[in-house]
């Protein structure tokens, strides 16, 4: 389906002065999906969002030249941890216990695949794209009787739909996502809600697996981790003090302090890193000079979306989901100039 909604934007001050923030506003909310999955075409025109029609959650198309938006689903969508497909034309999304796909130039959807639910795992919403568009990670998570959890992580054929199992753990896991370079290479967490013994963990497809990444006992509150656009760097907050970024095979950490810190966006090649800290304040981190500007204040307004801030393909845009307001808008921003000359 194709149906058009109607779509606020307007442009708004930064912290600095500048009326430079674009926001999208429309319905009873707009957000981002979380600050790893792919939402933006290559070209920049189009941004896939998740829009709130009667309680419920579906895909929407905002057109950012033309500042238009249509809804493309109209039966409810995991929007927030969904994927765009390395084709730029197809959004895979979960409804229920299945996989589906929808163009997001046509409005046509297909149901893909069931979601991987052999041995009672119940599966997780999140799907995201090998680097080489092959197959599609997600994973599962089941409890015992005598509440032991388990959780397992499978690849997802992204032709056939056939779900391979990747790796077993002991523990309920989240956050499943592919490196931006490697396609055998997955990272996922120990989610639980708070500080883990080991948050961060990684697997192979084609050999031994890494196992835990930045496996300090003595800092157990490591959370929100995400690759860099390059592959070369994994980005994560280090709660209270500020963010970390280390190589995937666990060398080379550097830390940087970013008081309460929460979710992080790095650049390509993570020399910026775009922030959110607990107070709702977004910003950004120059790595080169350990230099932090604030650029968006109390953009979290106390409801679930957090502001989950990453950079659009041309790694200068910033983009977010604001709730400072009464409904969650999609927000906009140019970096350059806002640290260094960039």
């Amino acid at each position: 389906m194709l149906d058009r909604i109607q779509l606020e934007h307007r442009l708004i001050p930064d912290s600095l002065g500048q009326d430079a923030i674009t926001e999208y506003s429309g319905l009873s909310g707009l957000v981002c999906p979380y600050f790893h999955q792919r939402f933006i075409t290559a070209d920049q025109r189009f941004l896939i969002c998740e829009g709130r029609f009667a309680d419920r959650g579906d895909v929407v198309r905002i057109d950012l030249v033309e500042h238009t938006a249509v809804r493309l689903t109209d039966a409810g969508a995991r929007v927030h941890v969904g994927d765009l497909a390395p084709d730029g034309r197809r959004f895979f999304f979960m409804r229920g216990g299945n996989i589906h796909w929808v163009d997001i130039f046509s409005g046509d959807e297909e149901c893909f695949a069931e979601a991987p639910s052999a041995g009672a795992y119940q599966p997780m919403s999140c799907l995201h794209f090998s680097a080489d568009g092959t197959s599609i990670v997600t994973g599962g998570n089941r409890e015992h009787a005598s509440g032991v959890k388990e959780g397992r992580v499978w690849a997802v054929d992204a032709v056939s739909g056939a779900a391979e199992p990747i790796v077993d753990r002991p523990f309920q896991i989240g956050h499943v996502q592919c490196s931006t370079v490697d396609p055998d290479l997955v990272m996922y967490c120990h989610e639980t809600g708070g500080a883990s013994p080991q948050r961060m963990w990684l697997a192979r497809r084609d050999g031994v697996h890494p196992g835990a990444l930045f496996d300090t006992p003595g800092h157990p509150w490591v959370t929100h981790e995400t690759f860099t656009g390059d592959g070369l760097w994994i980005v994560f907050v280090r709660n209270p003090e500020g963010i970390g970024m280390t190589r995937p095979d666990g060398s080379e950490l550097r830390t940087f302090e970013i008081p309460h810190a929460w979710h992080t966006g790095p650049s390509r090649t993570g020399d910026r890193i775009l922030f959110d800290v607990h107070g709702g304040d977004v910003g950004i981190l120059d790595v080169a000079t350990g230099e932090a500007r604030v650029f968006a204040r109390k953009q979290h307004g106390g409801s679930k979306a957090h502001p989950h801030p990453c950079f659009a393909p041309d790694d200068r845009t910033a983009v977010w989901t604001s709730t400072a307001g009464k409904c969650p808008t999609v927000c906009i921003l140019n970096t350059r100039g806002v640290i260094g000359d960039r």
